[in-house]
């Protein structure tokens, strides 16, 4: 049995896992799905919150599981995880990017997200204190949510909330000695609309990683496919 971290991307919270996290742990794993700061039922200010207050969140999370964890990124959150591995290799049997950003080697964001999808960009706006990237609730379930049911979707568009602009803003310091040491496992999503496959696909072929699977879900596979991403999370962690 395996020890997990999940990370979730952008506009959610540690909500978002809740059926991973019962089909994981009906397998005897470990679970936790920590909200990061500003996300969930956290009340971290918008405007303080950059990745690095990410990176301690998930740090801690770590540290807190005796043993080697399997540390698992969603959209966003592959950016996360890739920081808490330059803090933390030592700890971590493995990354897992579900349909998530990998950072190159100079550590910049702003290259790395330029592979989200138009509409996706297209569907959200800055806050009016500048401190938040809010979502267009329109478009969430054909962005994120295509495959998913009604009542997911609707749980989810109450949950959503803005993200913070200091994360964008952020860099990433990552070395081969640290974050370049932690073997990097990849999930595609081949139905996603939030980021295409050949973007994924091309982040894989640039950056590499030691095995690539694949579902045939939208962005949320926690949602739509629970039981089979946990299957597929659960062959990882054995190898």
């Amino acid at each position: 049995m395996a020890s997990f971290v999940l990370v979730h991307g952008a506009w959610h919270g540690g909500w978002c896992w809740d059926k991973l996290v019962r089909a994981l742990r009906e397998s005897g794993h470990e679970v936790v799905a920590p909200d990061l700061p500003g996300h969930g039922d956290d009340t971290t200010p918008q405007e303080v919150v950059d990745l690095q207050a990410y990176t301690d969140r998930v740090c801690e999370a770590v540290d807190a599981i005796p043993g080697e964890v399997v540390l698992v990124g969603h959209s966003l959150g592959g950016l996360t995880i890739s920081q808490v591995a330059e803090h933390r290799a030592d700890r971590l049997r493995c990354l897992v990017f579900l349909a998530a950003f990998i950072p190159g080697p100079d550590g910049d964001i702003a290259d790395n997200t330029g592979i989200a999808a138009q509409a996706l960009r297209e569907a959200t706006h800055l806050s009016d204190d500048g401190h938040s990237l809010c979502f267009d609730p329109l478009h969430v379930r054909e962005i994120f949510y295509a495959d998913c049911s009604d009542a997911d979707v609707e749980r989810a568009q109450a949950k959503l909330c803005p993200q913070p602009q200091g994360v964008f803003r952020s860099h990433l310091e990552l070395s081969e000695e640290g974050y370049g040491r932690v073997p990097r496992d990849y999930i595609v999503c081949l139905q996603d609309r939030a980021l295409p496959v050949e973007g994924q696909r091309g982040l894989i072929d640039r950056y590499g990683c030691r095995n690539v699977y694949s579902m045939d879900r939208s962005h949320s596979p926690f949602f739509s496919a629970p039981a089979e991403l946990a299957k597929i999370l659960g062959e990882i962690a054995d190898g």
